[in-house]
């Protein structure tokens, strides 16, 4: 500002030094004539100065803008590589949860001495090592299942009829023919019932199904005889996978390794130098620009550590 106000006080001047050389009419006119041209000298000057202080505020601005903008790159690069680390560790420690609870349900699953529950019919709940019926729960090994209508039940299975009736399990017409003496077949039965059997060699089981769920229950009765065959395969190597279980159990549970090397990776980019200096060098940076484009508060020491920018 200083060069423009003395560019008018040399318009000032020469106004006047012209001015002085004329009198009367002549001088008035010329005053007049002279003190416009330097009126429209300091206005244009004026114009002049205004101008280049627009510019100059739009620069400074845009310098801000841009050094603000290299702040939040720095910043926003810095909370990225925490985050980047943070989801990684959360992977890891996930994926580690998952596998040693994964590994201690197999093992609890081995060790159950029902087994996992496969499936389920009419009061018969079947296991993977066990069938539990009304008449009791027994191992599955030796154990068959099957479905008979009444009729056929009477003649194929008297055995089974004579162990089920003697615990009192059977009732209505089967219980009550086999009841009867000698077994006699000149009674009435309803053919349309359906039985399930379940035959071990600890417990023998007849089970009523109403009739129009035939198809479901021979489905339970294939699932028991393969489950079954199964279990007396599988039950011989269950020690040998338990402690096979109990290996995986302990491997899975010792392997913190890649947890502990991400939890430390985290605190690498939590204190690294690298990325709080540049966020650091960026905020100076844009201290000190503000600082030069204030001259007041540059000449008193404003936001100098230690400075108070009151006068004493």
């Amino acid at each position: 500002m200083d060069r423009y106000a003395t560019a008018i006080s040399r318009a000032t001047r020469w106004a006047r030094s012209r001015v002085d050389g004329f009198g009367g009419v002549a001088r008035y006119g010329m005053a007049v004539l002279f003190w416009s041209a330097a009126v429209l000298w300091m206005a244009a000057l004026l114009l002049v100065a205004i101008c280049g202080l627009c510019i100059d505020t739009a620069k400074s601005g845009r310098t801000t803008l841009a050094l603000k903008h290299r702040v939040s790159d720095a910043e926003r690069a810095r909370r990225r590589a925490i985050r980047e680390a943070e989801a990684e560790l959360s992977r890891l420690q996930y994926a580690y949860d998952w596998e040693v609870a994964a590994a201690g349900q197999h093992l609890d699953a081995l060790c159950d001495e029902h087994g996992m529950r496969l499936d389920a019919c009419w009061g018969v709940t079947l296991f993977e090592r066990t069938i539990a019926t009304p008449q009791g729960t027994v191992s599955l090994i030796g154990a068959r299942a099957g479905v008979e209508s009444a009729g056929n039940l009477v003649v194929t299975r008297r055995a089974t009829l004579t162990r089920t009736v003697a615990g009192g399990l059977l009732a209505g017409p089967v219980g009550a023919v086999v009841g009867s003496a000698g077994f006699q077949k000149t009674q009435e039965i309803d053919a349309r019932e359906l039985y399930l059997y379940i035959e071990a060699p600890a417990l023998s089981c007849v089970v009523p199904c109403p009739p129009d769920a035939g198809a479901r229950v021979r489905s339970f009765a294939a699932n028991v005889n393969t489950a079954a065959s199964r279990a007396a395969i599988e039950e011989p190597l269950r020690p040998q996978r338990i402690r096979e279980a109990q290996q995986r159990l302990a491997m899975a549970q010792a392997a913190r390794g890649p947890i502990e090397a991400a939890r430390l990776r985290v605190h690498e980019v939590t204190s690294s130098p690298q990325l709080l200096a540049r966020v650091d060098s960026a905020r100076r940076e844009l201290e000190s620009y503000r600082k030069s484009k204030s001259p007041r508060l540059a000449a008193s020491g404003a936001g100098t550590p230690g400075t108070d920018p009151r006068p004493s």
